[in-house]
């Protein structure tokens, strides 16, 4: 039987799988979250050389921890697009905020927490603020 931890991971996965995470996907995510190729190396926890090579389309994403990352930061990014314009969303994740502690979402999503910038972004679509 697989543990809880087990069934999340294989659950994104399949969200990964199913969405094709391809240099491609990379792309989409330089499109809608405004950030350099060293930030975006940063917030995988790989280098900017590899993140460039994703887009270029000549390596993908293998390593579980950098498929997991994907798939949240995905999942912040199609959030946020329903929530803000292209310019709301940059701003968003790029101007620290007292409810991240001062930090901007991009840094809490580097150092792992989804959750806070997800839920930020479902009160805010939900009209209940950030």
């Amino acid at each position: 039987m697989r543990t809880q931890v087990e069934q999340k991971r294989a659950k994104r996965k399949g969200l990964v799988a199913s969405r094709g995470i391809r240099g491609r996907q990379i792309g989409y995510l330089f499109s809608n979250l405004p950030i350099s190729t060293e930030r975006m190396g940063d917030l995988f926890r790989v280098s900017s050389k590899t993140v460039q090579r994703w887009k270029e389309g000549k390596f993908s994403p293998s390593h579980d921890d950098v498929l997991e990352r994907l798939s949240r930061v995905i999942e912040v990014v199609e959030l946020g697009r329903k929530v803000f314009t292209p310019d709301g969303l940059e701003e968003f994740v790029t101007t620290p905020l007292p409810a991240f502690g001062h930090k901007t979402a991009i840094q809490l999503m580097a150092e792992g927490d989804y959750d806070k910038v997800l839920g930020a972004l479902a009160d805010d679509h939900e009209g209940l603020g950030f």
